[in-house]
């Protein structure tokens, strides 16, 4: 195009949109197609209608439309212009569909004028709904690692070793009393509330001891407190 001048100076013309000064049969400003000119540069798509030069996915309907009531569902950036009366026009002119009597819309689109756009929000919706799931599926699995780190802390103390034979007392002088003594502290750690029935109970972070002479395994806690195991794998703590 020649700017302010005569884009066809060897022929009269009344064309003004695409170029100025060359042939319009139709009277809408855009410029008959040639050899030189053609639609795809600009030229009118349909040279002797006045209601239409523009069919944006070729799909043989125009862009521009004469239904008022399908403006409303019409998006701000698709091609084509409210003209009365216009011919052939497009109701989705952004999706190519060239059977006949379908206003240019694939079968189910174009119901409300607005289904185009209506697809675009129903796509944006979809993604919506997939960045939830994987929200919920990620917080899932923050609470599966949870429990697992709890069981793991439940799982670490070690049972104690297995209780070796009792040793035979050897028999002294000294029997009756040790039997006494015995029976006294026997008596003292039943008496005494500190008692758990498994060694899962006993407090965390203390470690087992060698069994004594009588066979009996022990347990110290970190603050020094110890713990004997009884004859029914039960535990006392220790009060002497």
């Amino acid at each position: 195009m020649v700017p302010g001048g005569d884009d066809c100076p060897n022929q009269a013309g009344t064309s003004t949109i695409d170029r100025s000064g060359c042939t319009d049969s139709d009277g809408d400003g855009y410029s008959d197609p040639s050899s030189t000119w053609t639609i795809s540069l600009g030229a009118d798509w349909r040279s002797n209608d006045a209601t239409q030069w523009r069919d944006s996915d070729g799909d043989g309907y125009g862009d521009n439309w004469g239904d008022s009531g399908w403006g409303d569902g019409r998006m701000a950036n698709w091609p084509g212009e409210f003209i009365l009366g216009a011919t052939k026009p497009d109701k989705c002119p952004m999706d190519a569909y060239e059977y006949a009597q379908s206003d240019g819309c694939p079968p189910g689109a174009g119901d409300t004028g607005g289904d185009q756009n209506e697809g675009q929000a129903e796509s944006q919706s979809t993604g919506s709904s997939s960045s939830m799931m994987f929200v919920i599926i990620g917080g899932g699995g923050i609470v599966v690692l949870v429990l697992v780190g709890v069981v793991v802390m439940l799982l670490r103390k070690p049972p104690p070793p297995s209780r070796g034979p009792r040793k035979p007392r050897q028999e002294t002088g000294l029997s009756d009393s040790a039997d006494l003594v015995e029976s006294s502290m026997e008596e003292a750690a039943a008496e005494q509330s500190d008692w758990v029935e498994t060694w899962e109970q006993l407090p965390s972070g203390g470690e087992y001891l060698p069994a004594d002479a009588d066979g009996i395994v022990w347990y110290q806690t970190p603050d020094g407190s110890h713990w004997k195991q009884g004859e029914d794998e039960s535990w006392s703590l220790w009060q002497g």
